[in-house]
């Protein structure tokens, strides 16, 4: 229970009427309504969208053209660039694992008072309308196309999770055990939908333990140490999976003496 000192009026504002009337995204609203998504942005359905300043537009200097000539070819472009921008449904700012209205993973993350978006920070949250929320941001959200699943190779994997155990145990050797635990969290989300397809499924299980976020009070550095645990013998796994890949190769190599490892 709240106890407020004033009556809650209802929502009136659209998103995209709440961008527009915001002296800050000036270039956000006319490059949504060059391309079609304000429409949609103003519509009933519920969206969130993070939305990047003018002064990160102007600061990033890889959009300049796009900005100045949004008509024409650009527009897909355009599109594209602010999909990544746009998530179906009303989200909070706390740990989740999102899709953009293009379907690309997008990682919301918590870290005390700091959130992030893909390790973008959220500079104010949750400014209401009635059809979503505006998180306002400091950068462009990147979005770096992944490699389809059947082109991911085991290697992939193990590079991610040895890098995943070297940052993590980083953060916790300086006693930042939030800090470590979250970022575990974070890459257990990016694992699921990287290497889903080639993971056992009781590796799986152990990274969805991992990354399920109960928002403890305390005991940062138990959670820490389990979400470490949980890459840790995934790793194992991959590199036993990745030997009996050479092995085979190996065996099946004529030109090649095959002694036993």
């Amino acid at each position: 229970m709240h106890v407020i000192d004033s009556v809650i009026t209802p929502v009136e504002r659209d998103l995209f009427d709440i961008l527009r009337k915001d002296g800050r995204f000036g270039i956000l609203v006319k490059l949504l309504d060059s391309c079609g998504l304000s429409l949609n942005v103003a519509s009933s359905q519920e969206f969130t969208v993070f939305a990047p300043t003018d002064d990160a537009w102007k600061a990033s200097g890889k959009y300049a053209d796009i900005i100045a000539n949004s008509s024409g070819k650009n527009r897909e472009a355009i599109f594209g660039l602010l999909a990544r921008h746009v998530i179906v449904g009303k989200h909070v700012s706390e740990n989740s694992r999102l899709r953009t209205i293009h379907g690309a993973p997008i990682y919301l993350l918590r870290d005390g008072d700091k959130r992030t978006i893909n390790g973008i920070s959220i500079r104010e949250t949750d400014i209401e309308g009635y059809n979503g929320l505006v998180n306002v941001i400091d950068d462009v959200i990147p979005d770096p196309m992944e490699l389809p699943e059947k082109d991911i190779s085991s290697v992939d994997a193990i590079t991610f999770v040895q890098d995943t155990l070297k940052n993590g145990s980083d953060l916790y050797a300086a006693n930042e055990y939030e800090a470590s635990w979250r970022y575990y969290i974070r890459r257990a989300q990016e694992f699921l939908d990287k290497y889903s397809a080639i993971a056992d499924k009781n590796d799986i299980g152990r990274i969805e333990a991992a990354a399920f976020d109960s928002q403890p009070m305390n005991q940062y550095a138990e959670k820490a140490w389990a979400a470490r645990n949980a890459f840790k013998e995934t790793l194992r796994s991959f590199e036993r999976q990745e030997d009996r890949i050479q092995d085979n190769r190996l065996l099946q190599s004529a030109e090649k003496a095959r002694f036993g490892r």
